[in-house]
């Protein structure tokens, strides 16, 4: 199966994180613990903050990433969007 790019979108409006560390690196780990993807890129751009996460399956990926987004707090206007749509960081998938 090709691997595929799930980008997770942070409106800039509701970016209060000191440091893009603070949520990048324990949802890395989770992403590579859980044998599901990892991290390979992130940034500004003009709707906010965005992390790019390459993933083997995203329809195994999108519950972990939305349950590590959940535990780090992240604001409701957290989007995550992948070849299969869009989705809300605190839907269940």
């Amino acid at each position: 199966m090709p691997k595929t790019t799930v980008r997770i979108l942070f409106r800039s409006a509701d970016w209060q994180v000191a440091t893009s560390a603070d949520i990048e690196e324990p949802l890395d780990e989770s992403l590579i613990r859980s044998g599901t993807g990892e991290i390979t890129s992130g940034g500004v751009g003009p709707e906010g903050v965005f992390f790019n996460v390459e993933v083997e399956d995203e329809a195994a990926a999108i519950p972990v990433i939305q349950r590590e987004l959940q535990k780090l707090g992240v604001p409701r206007s957290t989007r995550i969007e992948g070849s299969a749509g869009s989705y809300d960081a605190y839907e269940e998938s």
